[in-house]
């Protein structure tokens, strides 16, 4: 293959990558849309949920700290915030925790027909060129 080609077959091959190949199943289409959809909202709840878990622990030291260095009311108000707070945390870090795994161990379907779709996008390029 020739310099000249190779701009046209990259052009073409990102242009066909956004274009669904003429070939392929609807069902598989959806498939793959739906687990790219699935797999988002995953991602979402994981990143809220570790965000909430990491929030929630300079508050817990906060009050740990209040409440050992003693000093009346705040004492009182240290050890609310930590109740709350130690339960947001678990709570956060469990669902974090569920989510990541979740997010890691999806089924790996709609990849291979993504590839799959891919693939046969390279072939009708390099059959139309050849």
């Amino acid at each position: 293959m020739n310099e000249s080609n190779e701009p046209d077959l990259s052009a073409r091959l990102l242009a066909a990558d956004s274009a669904t190949a003429p070939g392929s199943d609807p069902a598989i289409t959806l498939l793959v849309e739906q687990e790219r959809s699935h797999e988002r909202r995953v991602r979402r709840a994981a990143i809220v949920a570790w965000s909430g878990a990491l929030t929630a622990l300079p508050v817990l030291g906060i009050a740990m700290a209040t409440i050992r260095s003693g000093g009346g009311a705040s004492v009182e108000a240290a050890r609310v915030l930590l109740v709350v707070f130690g339960a947001v945390f678990v709570l956060a870090t469990l669902v974090a925790l569920m989510t990541t795994i979740a997010w890691l161990s999806r089924p790996r379907a709609a990849s291979l027909a993504a590839i799959d779709r891919r693939l046969a996008r390279l072939e009708g390029i390099l059959l139309d060129l050849g």
